[in-house]
Order: structure tokens, then C-alpha cells, then sequence
């Protein structure tokens, strides 16, 4: 059996994704593979190649740490590219630097053992460039959007196409853990 490329996502509102969608009408001459609005979330933890008879171990483990999150809450920031205007790759819809965000993906890498030096930056990906664009003419004028409730996180499985890939959800997992006032 072929291994499934599994990632954890936050999903957004139908709001926000209509938000993005209609903000992104007016960038579409760029040469870019744009990511479907039924695709849009929260990237949060990529796994990896992963083969069916691992996924119960890894469901049991999410659900396990996500039981004891708090919900919380992330603030929208601007559409950008990433890495920088300089190099550009790709668009995003980036949030602002969030220490629950922070600590979900460390806490959730640790438990299922990946690794990762970057800086956690909750972003939706909404285009991977093509080419170099000329980015000095290129310029993503403020959205004003509302914050995004955190309480759920979906693991994902992706299967690539010539076309775009496919997302396929395989479990929810709600933060649960209930705060005390």
C-alpha cells in the first residue's frame, strides 16, 4: 500500500475563505498555481509520508494533546508573500505571531516526534509562484478581517495531481480543555 502525505490544518470560516477568494480576484494575471478556496486553512504540522497502519497511533496522540489545549484565538495580519518580497515563492494570508499557535505545533511535533527548527507563522498558503514576479508592481493593499477561533485542528491527507492536490479529511480533534475563570 502507498503511503499517505499527511498534515495537521486549522480550518477557516466560509467567511474567510470568501474573504480571500474575492481579495485575490484582482491578482489573478500572476503566474501561480492558486490553491482552490475549498482548501484554504491554517497550515500547522506537516507528517509526512505515512503508511496506513501508522495513522491509528497518530490519531490516538493528537487526540490526546489537543484534549488538554485551550481554544484561543488568532489575529489576521496581511497578505504577503513569503519568504519575503525579495524571494518571493509564494502568496500568503498571514496571522500574527501567536504563542497558543506556537506552543500547538511544538507541543503536537514533539508528541509525534518531528522535528522542526522553523519559526511557527500561522499562514493560509494561497498561491505557490510560478516564476519570479515583478513584485515593485505588485502591491496587497490592507483586508480588513475579524479573528479567527481556534478550536478544532483536522488531520489531512493530501494527495497530489496534475491539477492541484486533493485534501482529504481524516479526523477532527477539538481543543477541549476548558478554562477556569
Amino acid at each position: 500500500m502507498e503511503p499517505k502525505r499527511l498534515f495537521l490544518a486549522i480550518p477557516i470560516t466560509d467567511e474567510m475563505k470568501k474573504a480571500f477568494t474575492r481579495y485575490l480576484a484582482h491578482y489573478k494575471k500572476i503566474p501561480a498555481r492558486w490553491v482552490e478556496e475549498q482548501n484554504y486553512h491554517v497550515t500547522t504540522l506537516f507528517l509526512g509520508d505515512t503508511f496506513d497502519e501508522q495513522i491509528p497511533k497518530i490519531q490516538a496522540t493528537i487526540k490526546e494533546k489537543t484534549a488538554s489545549m485551550e481554544p484561543f484565538k488568532i489575529f489576521f495580519d496581511s497578505i504577503c508573500f513569503f519568504p519575503d518580497s525579495r524571494h518571493p515563492h509564494m502568496i500568503w494570508a498571514k496571522f500574527q505571531k501567536s504563542d497558543p499557535f506556537t506552543k500547538l505545533v511544538k507541543e503536537l511535533g514533539e508528541a509525534l516526534g518531528i522535528e522542526d527548527e522553523k519559526e511557527s507563522i500561522p499562514h493560509v498558503t494561497l498561491a505557490r509562484l510560478k516564476h519570479k514576479v515583478m513584485k515593485e508592481k505588485i502591491l496587497f493593499p490592507p483586508l480588513p478581517l475579524t479573528d479567527l477561533e481556534v478550536k478544532e485542528c483536522h488531520l489531512m491527507a493530501s494527495k497530489l495531481s496534475a491539477l492541484a492536490p486533493v485534501y482529504t479529511l481524516l479526523e477532527r480533534f477539538e481543543l477541549c480543555k476548558t478554562m477556569n475563570f
